[in-house]
């Protein structure tokens, strides 16, 4: 509507004459509310932006999180002549509530800059003369939004103005000083952090500590520099903390600075504390029986002084007569080990030493004498290791008296034990204990030196063992018998204290052979039950069990092997003739075959259709080796086809079915398919390889593409009985020969590049332009670079920074500068390229000041270098030439 009214009159923008008379038409001032909410059609909008910061941050729905504005708008219709003036302003906007962020009001960052509105203007007949949308327009309290003249045409003489649609809209500016406004107040947040860590570290701070006051002065060092940074963000301006400091951070700020230079003044204070003075008071407060106090100032004297002697040794002395033996006994071998003490102190540190180590050797005394042996070790194991760790000391021999007392009676122990396990029938148990006495003993020879308590056990479990298995014996438990025998004679084979008793070999003699007896007993039984493969397994084992033993025959063998090996035979050959009948050729062949094994070894009726049997299995088994080679060849798994066509071959060897035309003719079908399928398998790889190459001469890899040609024909040449076609690969190689040529020509110009070879890849790659030329290589799509262009798109800066020379010489300075500029921007190192930059300088002078000896040769200089540090070598060296030519 507001194009069409454009036709009748025109609207024109212009400064308004403050000094001409105007018609006041219209002139109102109205309250008017505007709310910026989250809208889900301007998504990327600043308005979403901050309604969405203020939303989470609140936090609050992002749908409920609004902004209201309230505003007085002020416009005004004036008559001018026969020209109208519409204006209008806003003034005395007001954001309702207050918008917190983290306790801060933060109402002075979210008054929008612009504001959107359509403004109309109304005849007294409520027509509308004339309408216009305004966007983004920048506003301020006071600042006319809208400043409008034009020609009335019509002579309008009442009218009014109606403003729709009003948004206020946040620009780029209000939302960098919102986001501003809100990462000052996280900043005022993270100092609290930061203040907290500090007071954290400084109340790590302990003057008692004074080993780490060095640390602690950097540590206060640290601290301040963290105060200074704090006050750097003038947060006390920037959010007004005088009249709102939510978490007291002005005090905070200045609690730490007091606090940390109070650290400061003490640590240096206590640093100049001498140690002699914390020593004598220490002293003193011994005297007067008052070692917690003394104890005090020995420490204090040590924190001075670190490894004072005297302070020490006090110290190991009030934990002697504290029983604080473990510490006290650290002090004196740091003292004694480390510290080299002079007499006195070393005499003092040495007997409280050796009398800390009497008050141990009392406590294993102790122990050994409650037969609490392995708290008497662990004591003198202590001492032990006290006595060699600490030099001086003289204990040596009253600990190996109280070593001996305890091993022995931890001897003794095991003996009393093994005695009562024998008497009680435990004899395994036994066993175990009078061995590990015996290791216990071998390992501690040096105490233990009597062997007969060790023998008197040994003949004990030597009759307990043989009395045992000679009863067993007596009931026919003649596995356990031997068990218990076999026992007995290991201790008295063993051991020269044990004798063997007569009887032993005898008792033993009639375990095993009724061991022998039981397992023929056991076979028999387990045949009557139809279970041969069991029998015959008991049978062997008990035949075997015979032999090692060097026993007699039992009467039954020889006809109880017999028959299990008949059912055997029977078995086999009914069980073959039932897989065969399921056309399970392999597992009744293998059956016959077993069958055919018994038949000779043994002398009773055969089975004369066995020989047949066998025959016949063999055939089927053969014809299934065929069929799987045939679906081998479907799958086109041929090396498995072949291995059963080779398995069936092996078959019709070995059992003599050559004459038989059914199956050599199965034989040849499947030896054709097999062939059939390799030369199909065959073309499908040349095609593969052709069509490979095709597809690297497509994307101008043509030394690819030649390979893949080679593997081509080579798959021919490899497969001559199945005739492959070659014309086409051959062809194609002849087709791309030259372009092969040029491709191989480039790649060792790369490889001359990579093995520093530069003068020689620039000729060859000169030659190579020429063979591109000859050959009309650009036919293939493959495009010949200048040498220039090869040289600047060059990855290798060590080859441009050669070529920088090259040019140089050859008199193309502008080709050197500008390879020169590349290795700089490229971040070349400065002295790689010095003598290239000092030859092309010294050229440079010379062509210069031919062309104009008056010219200034600093001003020339600087056209070349731009004053750049990196061109240092070229610039000397044009002034240095250039100083020479002006001689």
């Amino acid at each position: 509507m507001f194009k069409k009214i454009l036709i009748y009159s025109t609207l024109l923008l212009f400064p308004i004459n403050s000094f001409s008379q105007y018609v006041n038409i219209f002139d109102k001032i109205l309250e008017k509310q505007s709310i910026v909410n989250y809208s889900n059609t301007n998504l990327n909008s600043y308005n979403n932006k901050i309604i969405k910061q203020l939303s989470q941050s609140i936090p609050s729905p992002l749908q409920e999180t609004k902004l209201n504005y309230s505003f007085l708008l002020n416009s005004s219709i004036n008559r001018k002549s026969n020209k109208i003036l519409i204006k209008a302003d806003i003034s005395k906007i007001n954001l309702s509530g207050k918008i917190q962020y983290k306790s801060f009001i933060i109402n002075d960052v979210l008054f929008p800059n612009k504001i959107d509105f359509e403004i109309k203007w109304i005849d007294k007949n409520n027509k509308l003369i004339k309408s216009k949308i305004l966007s983004d327009v920048v506003f301020k309290s006071g600042k006319k939004i809208v400043n409008l003249s034009f020609i009335d045409t019509n002579n309008i003489k009442d009218s009014y103005l109606e403003f729709s649609d009003i948004s206020l809209v946040f620009d780029t500016k209000n939302y960098s000083n919102f986001l501003q406004r809100l990462q000052t107040i996280d900043s005022y947040y993270d100092s609290d952090i930061r203040i907290k860590i500090a007071n954290q570290n400084l109340a790590k701070i302990s003057l008692d500590s004074l080993h780490l006051l060095t640390g602690y002065l950097k540590l206060i060092d640290e601290t301040h520099q963290a105060i200074k940074s704090i006050k750097a963000q003038r947060l006390i301006t920037k959010l007004s903390l005088q009249a709102n400091d939510p978490i007291d951070l002005i005090h905070k700020i200045s609690n730490i600075e007091q606090r940390n230079k109070k650290f400061k003044k003490d640590i240096e204070h206590v640093l100049k504390n001498m140690h002699e003075a914390y020593y004598k008071k220490g002293v003193y407060n011994l005297s007067v029986n008052n070692a917690t106090e003394a104890a005090k100032y020995f420490n204090k004297s040590l924190e001075v002084k670190k490894n004072y002697p005297p302070s020490l040794y006090q110290l190991a002395l009030i934990d002697f007569n504290n029983k604080e033996y473990e510490k006290s006994l650290a002090t004196l071998s740091m003292v004694l080990n480390t510290l080299n003490p002079k007499t006195d102190a070393r005499y003092d540190c040495v007997k409280l030493s050796e009398k800390i180590i009497t008050v141990y050797i009392a406590d294993a005394k102790l122990f050994n004498n409650a037969k609490d042996f392995k708290s008497a070790f662990k004591v003198l194991d202590k001492c032990k290791d006290i006595c060699a760790g600490i030099k001086g000391l003289n204990c040596t021999q009253p600990i190996e008296i109280e070593f001996a007392h305890a091993y022995n009676g931890q001897y003794q122990n095991i003996i009393d034990e093994t005695e009562n396990k024998i008497s009680k029938g435990d004899l395994s148990r036994a066993e175990l204990l009078i061995d590990s006495a015996q290791v216990f003993q071998e390992n501690n020879r040096k105490y233990i030196v009597n062997d007969e308590a060790m023998f008197v056990v040994y003949n004990k479990l030597y009759d307990a063992y043989f009395e045992k298995g000679t009863e067993l014996n007596n009931k026919e438990n003649y596995e356990d018998a031997f068990n218990n025998l076999k026992k007995a004679r290991e201790i008295c084979t063993e051991y020269y204290a044990v004798i063997c008793s007569n009887d032993l070999n005898n008792q033993i003699h009639i375990s095993k052979n009724g061991v022998y007896k039981n397992m023929i007993i056991d076979a028999q039984n387990i045949f009557d039950k139809n279970d041969v493969d069991s029998a015959y397994q008991i049978i062997k084992k008990a035949e075997e069990y015979r032999v090692f033993n060097n026993l007699a025959k039992d009467g039954n063998y020889d006809k109880l092997i017999a028959e299990i090996n008949h059912r055997q035979y029977l078995n086999l050959i009914a069980q073959g003739k039932k897989f065969y009948e399921n056309e399970k050729a392999e597992k009744s062949l293998n059956n016959f075959k077993q069958a055919q094994k018994i038949e000779i070894k043994y002398l009773y009726k055969p089975d004369k259709s066995l020989d047949t049997l066998i025959h016949q299995s063999a055939r089927m088994l053969l014809l299934y080796r065929i069929r799987q080679g045939e679906k081998e060849v479907l799958k086109n798994n041929l090396f498995q086809a072949r291995k059963f066509s080779s398995t069936a071959k092996t078959i019709q060897e070995n059992y003599k079915i050559e004459n038989d035309s059914i199956i050599q003719q199965r034989f040849d079908e499947l030896n054709s398919k097999i062939f059939s399928k390799d030369c199909k398998n065959s073309q499908l790889k040349y095609n593969v390889q052709f069509n490979t190459a095709l597809h690297f001469i497509e994307q101008k890899n043509f030394i690819d593409a030649d390979n893949a040609l080679n593997k081509a024909i080579k798959i021919s040449n490899e497969n001559s009985e199945c005739q492959i076609i070659t014309t086409n690969a051959l062809n194609k190689k002849q087709e791309i020969a030259s372009v092969i040529k040029y491709q191989k020509i480039m790649l060792g110009i790369n490889k001359l590049i990579k093995e520093n070879s530069y003068q020689s890849a620039i000729n060859k790659y000169i030659d190579a332009g020429k063979f591109y030329a000859e050959n009309n290589i650009v036919k293939f799509g493959l495009k010949n670079d200048t040498l220039f262009d090869f040289i600047k798109n060059n990855e290798s800066l060590n080859f441009i920074n050669f070529t920088v020379k090259y040019y140089t010489n050859n008199n193309n300075f502008d080709n050197a500068l500008i390879l020169l500029k590349k290795l700089y921007t490229k971040g070349y190192e400065r002295s790689w390229a010095a003598n290239n930059q000092t030859l092309l300088g010294t050229q440079l002078a010379i062509r210069d000041f031919k062309a104009n000896p008056k010219a200034n040769s600093k001003n020339n200089v600087t056209k070349y270098t731009k004053n750049n540090k990196w061109y240092n070598s070229l610039k000397k060296a044009y002034l240095k030439q250039w100083k020479q030519l002006s001689k």
